[in-house]
């Protein structure tokens, strides 16, 4: 039976930028400017997404359309119990998200028609989701890396499976992770489908590039806290590019910023004030 739902502003809101902006779409750093409503081509075409990974569950009668300065949009509606939102208008990214059943809020996750069982390991969870997948999104399983996460949530709360696929060293833009709560019930789906893309030549290795990052931030390479370095395939203006992606601690500051790894310029440069961590007291 199709579960209907109609779009909530505020609430779409809120979630797509606690979701969207820091998951699936790490590059944008400006907030989107909300338009009151997404047209029927645009509803249609979330339709579109909803009924292929969720065949006849679930269908939104309105939605909302986000728009940023970069002409980047995003078409978002509320689910029972949940989200749902798709990039626009290239529909390259889509990501669902219900309400885990710990919470208490009733039951809103997505049993998957005979697939779901109880997952109790992070080896019963990565079954469920790779049936899954192989159902709704074969092309991400292909030539892909898969890994299992637990929940950042108490333990027990669930698991995310995640496919990237690499080329060499550089991580390529698609992405599937599919997130398993206990009951083996799907809480979230985030996807990426974009072919891996032809790329420039890399020239700066990963030294430079914290270098390069150390000048700019005007801070000793030898921070407190660096955080792993990655080399990934990212669009900017238009055009794939290779991009170090960096980030680091200094005291109550955390800096980040992406390293062209082909002509060395620095881009995305932001820096926050985290939390001081302090021992236990005497």
């Amino acid at each position: 039976m199709t579960q209907r739902a109609l779009a909530g502003g505020a609430v779409v809101a809120a979630l797509v930028v606690s979701a969207w902006l820091t998951v699936v779409h790490p590059v944008r750093t400006v907030l989107p400017t909300p338009v009151p409503a997404a047209d029927a081509g645009q509803v249609q075409a979330l339709n579109a997404a909803l009924d292929e990974a969720f065949p006849g569950a679930y269908e939104v009668e309105a939605a909302e359309y986000l728009d940023d300065v970069d002409g980047e949009g995003m078409v978002t509606a509320l689910l029972p119990g949940g989200f749902a939102e798709i990039t626009w208008s290239d529909r390259e990214q889509f990501t669902v998200q219900f309400t885990p059943t710990r919470h208490g809020e009733g039951v809103h996750t997505y049993e998957i028609p005979d697939v779901s069982r109880p997952s109790r390991t992070a080896r019963d969870a990565k079954l469920v989701a790779t049936r899954y997948a192989t159902r709704y999104a074969p092309w991400a399983l292909r030539a892909s890396q898969v890994t299992v996460r637990a929940v950042d949530d108490p333990s027990g709360a669930g698991w995310v499976v995640e496919w990237r696929r690499w080329r060499g060293e550089v991580l390529m833009p698609m992405r599937l992770d599919i997130g398993v709560e206990p009951s083996g019930r799907l809480t979230d789906l985030r996807v990426r489908r974009v072919d891996d893309p032809a790329l420039p030549q890399a020239h700066v290795g990963e030294a430079q590039a914290w270098e390069t990052f150390a000048r700019h931030f005007r801070i000793s390479v030898a921070v407190e806290e660096q955080e792993q370095a990655v080399l990934q395939a990212e669009r900017r203006g238009g055009h794939w590019r290779i991009h170090w992606r960096l980030s680091a601690r200094e005291g109550g500051m955390r800096h980040s910023a992406v390293v062209d790894a082909t002509d060395g310029s620095i881009h995305s440069a932001n820096s926050e004030s985290v939390p001081q961590t302090t021992g236990p007291r005497g």
